[in-house]
C-alpha cells in the first residue's frame, strides 16, 4: 500500500524531514501531494495538522496532530 503525505501549511521543513526520515525506515512507498481530492487511488492519506481541523476524506487516513512536534522525535 502507499502513503500519501498531504503537504499543507502545517508541515514544517522539519516536520517534513522528520516523516520522511520514519517512513524510509519502515520501507513504506510514499509520496508528496498538496491536492488530495486530485488523486483516485488505492492508498492511505497520512494528515499532519490541527486535532480540530476537520477531515473529509473517502480514502482511510491517518492524522498526526501538529501540537506533536515531530522534529522533537529520536531514536
Amino acid at each position: 500500500m502507499k502513503i500519501y503525505c498531504l503537504k499543507n501549511d502545517y508541515v514544517s521543513d522539519a516536520a517534513e524531514y522528520t516523516i520522511n526520515y520514519l517512513l524510509n525506515r519502515t520501507g513504506f512507498f510514499f509520496e508528496w501531494i498538496t491536492k488530495p481530492e486530485d488523486k483516485n487511488f488505492d492508498g492511505l492519506y497520512l494528515v499532519y495538522q490541527p486535532a480540530d481541523y476537520p477531515l473529509d476524506f473517502t480514502n482511510p487516513f491517518i492524522q498526526l496532530t501538529s501540537s506533536f512536534d515531530l522534529s522533537k522525535l529520536t531514536d
